[in-house]
């Protein structure tokens, strides 16, 4: 898979997603306490759930990339684990503008599962995204019975390179009807240092009509930040 791959990112389905022509990312700092993935290739040595949840929990932001292309906006996005619905591993996901964090544009439930050398984030969108804004900074406070609702085909199968986690949904399984979309994709790439995504709306007649044009954005975790 290309790396100008999601989000989650692979979490598509959202109404307000900005729509961007982002540059490579350069390479930053990373923050303290990541581990270090498992020597091997593709489809080889693959590791367990706990790094993938490793390296999707945390605060990351696109501000390096705003920095240096005016067609980026400064994303915020916030991941942390939640108890839900007898889920082993669930994470709640907020993106954000980040000069307005308390308003944020995407909120989703991932449900992490293994199989062998596949691993799999099913997406599910929230009943009530209001009252979970924040939800990062009092996670001891998220009803365990929230309703939610699966976003039928929009999940992301990933496999380990032997450094990422890397994944796409599956054709037009998953669809979407914003802004004059049939269906949307989307593509990930989950590394040590952060997560590079590109959703994109496709029409029936498989033409783009919303999303970024020429590659992924690309969220850095933030050095020092709360895990």
């Amino acid at each position: 898979m290309s790396f100008v791959s999601v989000v989650l990112w692979w979490a598509v389905g959202c109404a307000k997603a900005p729509v961007v022509v982002p540059k490579a990312p350069s390479q930053v700092p990373v923050a303290s306490g990541v581990e270090d993935p498992v020597p091997g290739g593709a489809g080889t040595d693959a590791p367990s759930l706990d790094l993938l949840q490793q390296w999707l929990v945390g605060r990351f932001d696109s501000s390096a990339q705003a920095e240096s292309d005016e067609r980026y906006f400064d994303v915020s996005l916030t991941v942390c684990p939640v108890a839900w619905s007898g889920a082993e591993r669930a994470l709640y996901v907020e993106q954000a503008i980040t000069k307005n964090r308390d308003k944020p544009y995407r909120q989703r439930l991932y449900v992490l599962t293994q199989d062998g050398d596949t691993y799999r984030s099913q997406i599910y969108e929230l009943a009530d995204s209001d009252g979970a804004v924040g939800l990062c900074d009092r996670p001891e406070g998220f009803d365990a019975q929230t309703e939610a609702r699966v976003l039928k085909g929009c999940g992301v199968a990933l496999r380990w390179t032997g450094e990422a986690f890397e994944g796409t949904t599956d054709g037009r399984s998953c669809t979407n009807t914003w802004g004059d979309a049939a269906y949307a994709t989307s593509e990930v790439r989950i590394h040590r240092d952060g997560v590079l995504s590109w959703d994109r709306g496709y029409d029936d007649a498989g033409s783009q009509v919303w999303g970024a044009e020429a590659g992924p954005y690309a969220f850095i975790r933030l050095a020092g930040a709360d895990r």
